[in-house]
């Protein structure tokens, strides 16, 4: 974590996890992935409460195995969400608030990020 203010730190976490979930939603508006991917990824991302839930958390949520959210979960980062800006917004959140284990494997290499502009 920076040695920012901590409520400047504050507003850029709500910042950019408004940003996650808005494009998550677009992405559910365009039909790119359902109702069900938006939620399995804002509670992983703790874009709802602020907790990152584990795999095991959100399939007792989601009344499915931890097995089937990691699959899901990959499916999304991996086919589903194609859009470079999603993954550098991404990774900015993952740089303030601790991901789960193994979302930095979905970053494109830095070189992607070069011509993107947020």
């Amino acid at each position: 974590m920076s040695q920012e203010n901590p409520q400047v730190e504050e507003e850029n976490i709500e910042n950019l996890r408004k940003q996650l979930i808005s494009f998550l939603g677009e992405q559910v508006a365009t039909r790119s992935i359902e109702q069900r991917d938006m939620l399995i990824l804002s509670l992983r991302l703790g874009l709802k409460d602020e907790k990152c839930y584990t795999l095991v958390e959100s399939g007792r949520i989601l009344h499915t195995s931890p097995e089937c959210i990691r699959r899901r979960q990959h499916l999304l980062l991996h086919k589903h969400i194609k859009d470079p800006s999603f993954f550098k917004l991404l990774q900015t959140y993952a740089l303030i608030k601790r991901l789960p284990r193994g979302f930095d494997l979905y970053y494109p290499s830095a070189n992607t990020f070069d011509s993107i502009s947020l």
